[in-house]
């Protein structure tokens, strides 16, 4: 029933759909089991960065947002028990940071990945749209609707944590 309803939101000349849904990579097995041909991403990114993003972007009181620090540990557990558990041809790991330093590759990757072309500008954000045509809506907690800086994400952990939020990352993960 989902994937009739999203196929029937996208126009016909669109064979593929896909979603972009955080926080629940515990869920991936299940999708797999729901759509035999689908296919699952999990994005790992360094703790750090996760936690300096949560702690900059929540809504939830102090101090809930250090709830990303296990979430990222989990993630990385979770991300090792599908890789040996999950077929290669239904399941794959990116890191985030390789999409930021070599996105080519990456990106090529992740097409070959889901076996669609990639003999198109894959990385120009160019006329990138929304399903309901608008421009493309940046999803940060540190940059602004219209831009994102990706090299500054990498590493903007190192001057938006305190000195303990930091020790206990790196302890945890």
């Amino acid at each position: 029933v989902y994937d009739a309803i999203m196929r029937d939101l996208m126009s016909e000349s669109v064979p593929n759909w896909a979603e972009k849904i955080q926080l629940v990579w515990r869920s991936i097995p299940e999708f797999l089991d729901t759509f035999p041909n689908g296919k699952a991403f999990l994005v790992i990114r360094d703790p750090r960065s996760t936690l300096a993003s949560f702690k900059n972007f929540t809504y939830a009181p102090e101090p809930r947002y250090l709830g990303a620090v296990f979430n990222a540990l989990d993630a990385m557990q979770k991300g090792r028990t599908y890789r040996s558990r999950l077929s290669d041809d239904s399941f794959h790991i990116i890191k985030y940071e390789n999409v930021v330093r070599q996105p080519t590759d990456t990106i090529q990757e992740m097409f070959n990945f889901l076996e669609l072309p990639a003999d198109h500008d894959l990385l120009s954000e160019d006329g990138w749209t929304d399903p309901s045509g608008q421009p493309w809506g940046v999803n940060s907690a540190f940059d602004g609707d219209s831009s994102f800086d990706k090299q500054a994400a990498i590493h903007r952990w190192k001057g938006n944590l305190e000195p303990w939020e930091l020790a206990l990352c790196e302890r945890v993960n």
